[in-house]
């Protein structure tokens, strides 16, 4: 009977220490962290959130500030956005060259503005012959010649300010280029304004002339 205890002791005690081995090698095989049957979920990817730079305005997409959908603007050859025309308003030109309260050299101006926007000659040539007309009745002779002038060059077959200042030449003296005017009148063919030489007391000085003559008596 003692043979048999020991016996099963050192069975026991074989089996305990084969246990503790098995043990320590499944430990040694899972790099020191036990198995628990779970699967770890993969590392999530960083999302890029490096801004898309829109290339006209340098800014985030989404970003390019207050109306930026509303430039008209040109693009110029260094990628900039130049400011749009600015609108010019002709009849506010033409209105303001027509008001005696503006002064000359700033009626002249509004005339030239008015002129390179596109404005009609015709009218823009009235305005100016009107300011002077009105010019006149103040007894403003001198005033009133830069409109005359203005008006004779803007609108080639215009005759009334060509006919005006052929009046100022002959209140002025001078016959020869009151004819000359005149002739001009007439080569603009406003036959109208020719006939009235011959009855207005203005066109004394040349009305003699045989050719200032073939002019009204025609």
């Amino acid at each position: 009977m003692a043979i048999m205890r020991l016996a099963s002791g050192s069975f026991l005690a074989l089996f305990s220490l084969g246990v503790v081995s098995t043990t320590v090698a499944c430990t040694d095989d899972a790099g020191d962290k036990p198995d628990t049957g779970k699967v770890e979920p993969p590392t999530k990817v960083e999302e890029d959130k490096t801004p898309v730079v829109a290339e006209s305005t340098g800014k985030p997409a989404g970003e390019a500030g207050p109306g930026a959908a509303e430039a008209t603007g040109t693009t110029t050859s260094g990628g900039e956005i130049a400011p749009p025309e600015p609108v010019i308003d002709i009849p506010a030109l033409l209105e303001q060259a027509k008001d005696l309260k503006t002064p000359d050299k700033d009626a002249l101006a509004a005339l030239d503005a008015a002129k390179a926007a596109g404005a009609d000659k015709i009218e823009a040539a009235k305005v100016a012959n009107t300011r002077g007309e009105k010019l006149i009745e103040k007894g403003e002779i001198d005033r009133a010649t830069p409109f005359f002038e203005w008006a004779k060059d803007t609108h080639t077959l215009y005759g009334e300010p060509v006919f005006n200042l052929a009046k100022q030449a002959c209140l002025a003296g001078d016959a020869d280029l009151c004819k000359e005017l005149l002739l001009e009148v007439q080569k603009r063919g406003n036959k109208k304004l020719v006939k009235q030489v011959g009855i207005d007391p203005i066109f004394t000085p040349v009305q003699d002339d045989p050719e200032v003559r073939k002019l009204y008596e025609k």
